[in-house]
């Protein structure tokens, strides 16, 4: 099967070599573990977030989720070796995600 006009296994080279880059916009509970699940196989990830808590959080190496397996320990290292980052301008990129948080509401049914 070919994705992106690749096989899998030049997606793989291409996770390895960090060739491969990410956005994701959107870091809360479900978008930092997407970030982070590209940032384990390879991918440089470039990320950002509304709230500029989450993204000082991030900056200083600390994770705004910590109840998700691997999340707190890969975003330091993924500021360490620079394949985190949280700059939306540096696109185009080649895979694109889009967390939006859930809509809450008051109403009773």
């Amino acid at each position: 099967m070919m994705i992106f006009g690749l096989s899998p296994e030049a997606i793989r080279e291409r996770l390895r070599t960090g060739e491969v880059r990410a956005t994701v916009y959107g870091l809360g509970r479900v978008g930092l573990p997407i970030a982070v699940a590209w940032l384990r196989a390879g991918a440089n990830v470039i990320s950002s977030d509304v709230d500029q808590k989450i993204i000082q959080k991030i900056n200083s190496g600390t994770s705004p989720v910590l109840d998700e397996p691997r999340v707190p320990e890969a975003i330091p290292a993924g500021i360490v070796d620079g394949r985190n980052i949280l700059d939306p301008a540096k696109i185009p990129n080649d895979i694109y995600h889009v967390g939006i948080g859930r809509v809450r509401n008051n109403l009773s049914s």
